[in-house]
This record gives C-alpha cells, sequence and structure tokens, in this order.
C-alpha cells in the first residue's frame, strides 16, 4: 500500500471524527437535515474503517509473501553456493586428471619405461604360456620351434620351366649337338 493511499484513509477518518463533534455539539437542536448529516458521516466512517481493514489484511499479505519471497531467496543462493563448490571440485578433479593423462602420454611417448609397473603374476602367466606354446621343457628334449625352422627351398620359375623342357639335359649320355661334330 502506497504512503498517499494510507494517508487518504487517516484524512477521511478525521473528517469523520470532526463532523461527529460538530454534529455532537449541534446536537442539541433537532434538524432531520442534521440526521442525516450524521448518518453519512457515520457511513463515511464505517467505509473507512472497512478500507483500512482491507488495506492491513493487504499489507499482512504482501508481507507474507515477502517472506515467502525472503526464503526462495535464501534457498537459491545455498544452492548456487553448492552448485559453485560442486563445480569447483569436479574442475580440480579434471584438472589433476588432465596433468595425470599427459604425465603418461609422455612417459609413453618417451619409450623409456613403460606407464604403469608390470604385475609379476602376469609375467609369470606369460612365461608359463611361453613355455606351453613351445612344448613342456620338463619333461621331453627341447625340440625346434617354429620359429627355428630351416626355410624350404622353393624353385624358381625359370628352374621349373627349363626342367619341363629339358629333361634329359644334365644325363652323362647326352649328346647336345645330336651327334654332329
Amino acid at each position: 500500500m502506497s504512503t498517499s493511499e494510507y494517508d487518504e484513509i487517516a484524512q477521511g477518518m478525521e473528517d469523520a471524527q470532526a463532523e461527529l463533534e460538530r454534529a455532537a455539539l449541534e446536537e442539541e437542536i433537532p434538524n432531520k437535515k442534521r440526521q442525516a448529516e450524521r448518518a453519512k458521516t457515520l457511513k463515511k466512517l464505517a467505509d473507512s474503517l472497512a478500507r483500512l481493514r482491507e488495506v492491513e489484511g493487504s499489507r499482512k499479505h504482501e508481507n507474507e509473501v515477502a517472506g515467502a519471497l525472503r526464503y526462495m531467496d535464501k534457498s537459491t543462493k545455498q544452492l548456487l553456493r553448492a552448485i559453485n563448490a560442486h563445480t569447483k571440485k569436479t574442475n580440480d578433479l579434471i584438472e589433476i586428471s588432465n596433468e595425470r593423462l599427459a604425465q603418461l602420454e609422455q612417459e609413453l611417448a618417451s619409450g623409456d619405461d613403460t606407464a604403469f609397473a608390470a604385475d609379476p603374476r602376469v609375467l609369470a602367466e606369460g612365461e608359463f604360456l611361453k613355455a606351453q606354446l613351445g612344448g613342456i621343457q620338463s619333461t621331453e628334449d627341447p625340440r625346434p620351434l617354429f620359429k627355428d625352422a630351416v626355410p624350404p627351398v622353393i624353385p624358381s620359375g625359370l628352374d621349373v620351366l627349363s626342367d619341363a623342357v629339358c629333361t634329359n639335359c644334365f644325363d652323362d649320355d647326352f649328346d647336345p649337338t645330336g651327334g654332329v661334330e
């Protein structure tokens, strides 16, 4: 409610009170006009009082709404603080992860060492599997592995063709001139 509205209601009540006081002084002389004025003034006073109660009720309602808005503002600020804290924590974790990832990438790119130490159990399992694929070493003699095998001799295409054309070329009885000297 604005100040001017409140002042207007207060002025109406003061006017009604002044008229009632004037009517009380003039009461000694009965007059229909005065009685009508008195009734009019009483109605004006009752209207002003009803309006004042209405304004007071709206002021109370406005206070309740303002309280609810203050509570919502407080809750929103708490929520925003929590979101900001969570975002900061998340950004810190991302930064740490990125630093560790860059470190791992650098270690892998340099080729000096592995990024992680090998698990001894995994290495032992690898050795066991290598021994199994190469043959059981404890129960039989070592035998050649596929990687140690002698490559087979594959004749070239020219050798195959010359063997097909000249089947008797390398016999001791073969005379290349055909007996003509």
